[in-house]
């Protein structure tokens, strides 16, 4: 099952570009410099990279802080999500895909990738659903200790 724009639009009030409800996000990329075919850009940390790069590799819409300007290279149609915290909206995005693959056994799926070096520890290379379930409670339960400091 898919991530499309139209699950977890209500997470972010303000929005640029376009809404398309039905538009399905193949990855979720927390580093501009990985491969992220129809890919959903979340610039996690000061080494995520910039969006040209996420978009040369192929992004079609990002989760962005509201306090840092959007660069103006960024096609107008391209699809921005605007979030107060990069860390609690990736959160809330992984329980709400979780939420969504609760009664699914199989299918294509949303691939999450990481590069920050403790989510890696907790990252399979797998393509069931369960063990995507599981990877990403891990993750979730991970950022949010590390949240809390």
């Amino acid at each position: 099952m898919l991530l499309k724009y139209g699950d977890f639009k209500h997470l972010f009030p303000k929005t640029k570009g376009i809404q398309d409800e039905k538009l399905e996000f193949f990855t979720v990329a927390t580093d501009a410099k990985f491969s992220q075919p129809k890919g959903l850009f979340i610039p996690l940390g000061l080494n995520a990279g910039e969006l040209n790069k996420a978009i040369t590799n192929g992004a079609i819409a990002t989760i962005w802080n509201i306090h840092t300007d959007v660069p103006h290279y960024k096609p107008n149609h391209f699809p921005i999500f605007f979030t107060n915290d990069i860390n609690k909206s990736l959160i809330d995005l992984m329980e709400l895909y979780l939420i969504k693959l609760k009664n699914i056994e199989s299918g294509n799926m949303t691939n999450f990738l990481f590069s920050r070096k403790g989510l890696l520890n907790v990252k399979k290379d797998t393509y069931s659903v369960s063990d995507m379930k599981e990877n990403l409670q891990q993750i979730i339960t991970y950022m949010k200790l590390e949240q809390r400091g």
